[in-house]
């Protein structure tokens, strides 16, 4: 139905594939692991779900008594039957009850739905409305093309394909709740710039959401081959690992993602991939494919509406595949051999979001305990110091969680910028900047005299000054100020939209302030500021630091309490 307008292959203006390469995920392996331990306490499945999973792994399975445990879930129960008796599955008479579901359709297909439709509570609950309809229009969509593309290619049962499918980015709702807004804004971002969201966010977080909802389905001993076909379904390198069924499984998986990606935030830019993959990965024809995905469209607002579920916009699937088969030939006019248009780094166009989510993650995945592979200091009752607040006019401003207490004597710019944490709030605010065109400057804060106060007040008075000048840093300075504690004795403060003479004035309000008679020794405070009247473009946070360091340096030889400040050019 739908041509090429301009006559040439589809070949012709396909873009050379590479699947995304995975970094090496032993060093992330704890992020996730941290990750998959905060959901295990937050979020188990049902009890129902954990007993069906139990009856089941036997061979010989207790029809009867698999019935009676779903029947103990009444909403579970209807949801199931409607699903049953839906244009999905096609039975040729309707299912009034479920001892008749499980005749009709055997024990694994009806597990297999039972867990895809008991996902813990508050994942559901607590998601903002936005995403969670965006997250479902997705989920449904590929769980109903997986489930197509399965039926359609190998013509046999294809519960598990649209199980798969229907559980492949539960990781997603994982993030939304740890992460929240900041995970939001940078989904919307890479959606509205068309990149990967899977390739950024392993550049962020050192693995994606598919990844982490194999690790989660693990945890909730979920069976094989789920998690081994979820986690490597979006890495064709990875595929090898896999048995010949399971990748098959694989290969479906991806194809559904793909065409998702193509329906859900129209992605046209990717119609080429999904025809060469349909092709040489699952034998499918160009007009087979086409037809699929106009079958999509009913499909899923079908199973949206049986389970009474709020999906993002409605979209007409047709309208989507006739522009994105526009669009292509458009590209294969004046792009035919050439570099794809849509490819090139995707950290330049989503820079800022992405190194603020690695920095909310990171605050999230540090542990906060004894047991902390960061160095501590020897007084545990240092371990428990306040958070940093951070302020913000933006929307949705929180306070930020405490970062890792980290004692070193010399700390090098670059080994300060190894802290993804900082490293991501400084570059963040630096593109932000740039961006707005707004000046920028880093103060440097720092207790000259902290040995001398741990031997002369105890780790607890030298806790209550500490505790005091994070107190004034943040009602002090501006409400745009990001107050980050680098070490026990010092602290970068971010001054977005503040310029050198700005800054300057609000450190010396502060030492003003600081210097102010309490029950408690005034600590000698020496200030450095290093200040961009314009960000230029790809500017390295690290010659910031170093300035600022210079200019702290510079303060604290001339005796301390004292601001000493530079413009860079």
């Amino acid at each position: 139905m739908f041509q090429v307008a301009c006559g040439l292959a589809v070949s012709d203006c396909l873009p050379p594939f590479h699947s995304p390469t995975l970094p090496n995920m032993h060093d992330h392996h704890e992020t996730l692991q941290a990750f998959v331990r905060r959901s295990r306490s937050l979020y188990s499945l049902p009890a129902v779900a954990l007993e069906v999973l139990e009856r089941t792994r036997c061979p010989e399975v207790d029809t009867k008594a698999l019935a009676g445990c779903i029947e103990k879930d009444p909403a579970l129960t209807t949801k199931l039957l409607k699903v049953v008796n839906s244009s999905l599955f096609g039975l040729s008479c309707p299912v009034s009850d479920l001892h008749q579901a499980i005749a009709l359709l055997g024990t694994k297909p009806l597990k297999l739905l039972v867990l895809g439709f008991s996902l813990p509570e508050p994942l559901l609950m607590e998601t903002a409305g936005n995403s969670l309809a965006r997250y479902w229009r997705y989920a449904l969509t590929k769980a109903a093309a997986a489930r197509e593309l399965y039926q359609t290619i190998w013509r046999i049962d294809a519960s598990e394909a649209f199980l798969a499918g229907l559980l492949a980015d539960l990781g997603m709702l994982v993030l939304l709740q740890d992460l929240g807004g900041q995970y939001a804004l940078f989904v919307d971002r890479a959606v509205a710039e068309q990149v990967d969201l899977s390739q950024l966010e392993i550049q962020a977080l050192g693995f994606n959401h598919t990844q982490l909802t194999a690790s989660l389905l693990a945890d909730w001993k979920i069976p094989e081959p789920l998690p081994s076909v979820i986690a490597a379904h979006l890495v064709m390198d990875r595929w090898s690992r896999l048995s010949a069924e399971q990748t098959k499984l694989a290969q479906v998986l991806y194809l559904a993602d793909l065409l998702a990606q193509l329906i859900v935030d129209q992605r046209y830019d990717l119609l080429p991939l999904a025809l060469s993959t349909g092709r040489e990965q699952c034998q499918l024809q160009r007009n087979q494919l086409s037809a699929l995905v106009e079958r999509l469209d009913q499909t899923v607002a079908t199973l949206a509406e049986h389970l009474n579920l709020k999906i993002a916009g409605s979209h007409d699937y047709r309208d989507i595949l006739a522009t994105a088969h526009q669009q292509m030939a458009e590209v294969a006019l004046e792009f035919a051999g050439e570099r794809h248009p849509n490819e090139g780094p995707l950290l330049e166009k989503v820079f800022a979001e992405t190194q603020a989510l690695a920095a909310a993650a990171h605050e999230i995945a540090t542990p906060h305990d004894p047991t902390s592979s960061v160095t501590e200091p020897a007084d545990e009752s240092l371990r428990d110091r306040p958070a940093a607040k951070i302020v913000s006019n933006g929307p949705g401003a929180t306070a930020a969680k405490p970062s890792p207490t980290v004692v070193e004597s010399n700390r090098s710019p670059k080994t300060v910028l190894q802290d993804p944490g900082f490293a991501g709030r400084l570059q963040a605010a630096l593109t932000g900047c740039r961006q707005s065109r707004q000046e920028f400057s880093l103060m440097l804060l720092d207790i000259d005299n902290f040995d001398d106060l741990l031997i002369t007040q105890g780790p607890d008075g030298a806790r209550q000054i500490r505790a005091t000048i994070e107190s004034l840093a943040t009602t002090v300075l501006p409400q745009t100020a990001t107050v980050w504690q680098l070490r026990d004795s010092r602290w970068a403060i971010l001054l977005p939209g503040s310029d050198r003479r700005q800054a300057v004035e609000n450190a010396n309000h502060l030492l003003e302030k600081l210097g102010q008679p309490t029950n408690l020794p005034t600590p000698v405070i020496s200030v450095g500021i290093a200040a961009l009247s314009l960000v230029p473009k790809n500017f390295p946070a690290s010659r910031l630091l170093e300035s600022g360091e210079r200019c702290l340096y510079a303060a604290q030889s001339g005796g301390g309490n004292l601001v000493k400040s530079i413009e860079i050019c």
